[in-house]
């Protein structure tokens, strides 16, 4: 089966092995936690926090190292694309195409404007679209708003331009999260990507922000999502693994509050893989560095203070049937225990 190309084996592998050579070399930047919608199972604890970052002077630092960075990923606790947050994407979406820095993004859907679609087109952008549901009530209760036929709508267009696709890999993909709500439907959309060329990137319901409220109720068993899993991959014509996130390794993570922040526990610069509310720490103001080198080393530092604790970890944590956003947990931190000893 095709990769997706911002999480392919390659991408990953050119990131670990700048990595190695003492370099972050993906970017990501947490746009906002303002969202138009109210998914019944948002991992988002907040919706209207606006953006402290500053996006001029984080420009200025990635500016000052051409050729450095080879992805940025826009993400955020809210929706990316819509309203004023789409303006910061489309700054920084602007500046990864002069930059020739490629560009990632989860995104609702219900806001792919035409300057949206044409970073698609070029080849700068490569968005992940939310896809729980093919049926329009389903999508309004799920997506908690009588709003989410735009989502659909979107998905549409993404479906047109990924057919047309030439690429060696996927430059779509579709963020899907089987629960008992739309476990019947799985198929059928993992179906559909294939048949549209796009990535079915099938992700385990998080124990986080809002989606905690209805978790015990909304949760498939291990059980449920194994069986699910051979459905899987008995249409894709092999084993389904999520892919691993190069920019939980080998990136920088800018967050909301303007800070550069790691996960606490295992200093990686992504929590959601925890399938549980991130536990992040600032390392530092974006607007008090004067380099993204400062940022890199800061981050380098903290991991050589619990990479101890993260080997001893590795051992506890069982293997989960798909994992989260980032990669599966046991992996994951198995590769980062490995590629750290490595460096030391």
């Amino acid at each position: 089966m095709k990769e997706f190309y911002p999480w392919s084996t390659t991408t990953y592998e050119k990131a670990i092995e700048k990595y190695k050579a003492g370099r972050l070399s993906t970017l990501d930047v947490q746009i906002s936690a303002q969202c138009n919608y109210s998914c019944r199972d948002c991992d988002s604890p907040e919706r209207n926090i606006k953006s402290n970052l500053d996006y001029e002077h984080l420009e200025t630092l990635i500016r000052q190292e051409p050729g450095s960075y080879d992805w940025m990923f826009i993400c955020g606790v809210g929706e990316p694309l819509w309203g004023k947050n789409q303006e910061d994407s489309l700054r920084m979406l602007d500046l990864c195409k002069r930059m020739g820095i490629r560009c990632s993004v989860f995104t609702n859907g219900s806001d792919m404007t035409e300057q949206v679609l044409s970073y698609v087109r070029d080849g700068v952008l490569y968005p992940v679209i939310k896809m729980d549901t093919f049926c329009p009530s389903q999508a309004e209760k799920i997506y908690g708003t009588s709003e989410a036929y735009r989502t659909l709508e979107a998905t549409k267009v993404l479906f047109e331009i990924a057919r047309s696709s030439q690429e060696q890999h996927y430059a779509i993909a579709a963020s899907i999260v089987p629960t008992v709500k739309n476990i019947d439907e799985i198929p059928n959309i993992v179906k559909s990507c294939v048949e549209n060329n796009v990535f079915p990137l099938v992700a385990q319901l998080e124990c986080a922000g809002k989606a905690k409220e209805n978790f015990e109720t909304s949760m498939l068993n291990d059980e449920q999502l194994l069986n699910l899993k051979d459905t899987i991959n008995s249409i894709i014509g092999g084993e389904y693994k999520i892919p691993k996130c190069p920019s939980v390794v080998a990136g920088i993570h800018f967050s909301i509050n303007g800070t550069v922040t790691v996960d606490k526990r295992s200093g990686l610069s992504c929590g959601w893989f925890w399938l549980e509310d991130p536990q992040m720490i600032e390392l530092c103001q974006v607007s008090q560095i004067s380099s993204l080198i400062e940022a890199e080393r800061k981050i380098m530092n903290y991991r050589k203070t619990v990479i101890d604790d993260v080997a001893v970890l590795c051992n506890k944590i069982k293997e989960y049937p798909f994992g989260g956003c980032g990669g599966n947990i046991k992996g994951l931190l198995s590769d980062y225990v490995k590629i750290q000893n490595e460096l030391q």
